[in-house]
């Protein structure tokens, strides 16, 4: 880690300096190199308590895990056990939220949908033969696109909404990594590299449709929306 390397070098060089970057592109690493910043102990410090963390917590409730599923493989840790919580309250939501989606045809060939919770009200709305439509009106909603798919947020995508499995959801992203298609996607963060943005724009210029671009960024260090 950083704190070691500068302990190691400081007896011979003082001018110990720390380059940060967000993104794995030419131009973020040697501007890392340019701007280096000085060693945090306060950085130092918090990793110390993150390596305590996972031997407090991680290291005694990987060995309850094996121990009570005869499974020596299971483990867990400081990430892995907030991430289990959270994998628990996110399906408790999710049980709070079920209910019933009752879809009403229309003549000729239109349809509408109506969401309720209460069994009753659906078995009600089953024996109904006819409904009356008192109102219609239509609206005009633009939406702005949702951030770039972190790894969790995708394989929960493509279980919920395709049902495929994670290992067919990372062998397809890594199809369309290896193919040029997106981004690499083994990753926890949303951030856009401006880089990655210039060269969307010049290849839609290039296509003739500057015009429809708008880049939005998101993350750390995230280029302003235009």
């Amino acid at each position: 880690m950083a704190w070691d390397v500068y302990l190691t070098v400081r007896p011979y060089n003082s001018n110990v300096r720390r380059g940060r970057f967000h993104e794995v592109t030419p131009k973020a690493v040697l501007e890392a190199l340019r701007s280096g910043e000085t060693v945090d102990k306060s950085l130092i410090e918090a990793q110390k308590v993150r390596r305590i963390v996972d031997r407090w917590i991680g290291f005694h409730l990987s060995t309850h895990l094996k121990l009570k599923f005869s499974k020596p493989w299971l483990g867990a840790g400081r990430v892995q056990t907030p991430v289990l919580g959270w994998i628990v309250e996110r399906y408790s939501e999710w049980r709070e939220t079920r209910g019933y989606l009752v879809v009403f045809k229309l003549s000729p060939n239109g349809k509408t949908k109506y969401f309720t919770r209460d069994r009753g009200e659906v078995e009600m709305l089953r024996k109904t033969e006819w409904l009356k439509v008192v109102d219609v009106a239509r609206k005009v909603e633009e939406r702005s696109p949702q951030p770039p798919y972190t790894t969790d947020e995708y394989l929960y995508d493509a279980s919920r909404r395709l049902g495929l499995s994670a290992g067919l959801a990372m062998r397809i992203a890594q199809d369309l990594f290896e193919s040029g298609l997106i981004t690499y996607h083994r990753t926890d963060s949303t951030r856009v590299s401006p880089t990655g943005v210039r060269l969307a724009l010049e290849y839609l210029e290039s296509k003739g449709l500057g015009s429809e671009a708008q880049p939005r960024g998101w993350g750390e260090g995230a280029p302003m929306r235009q």
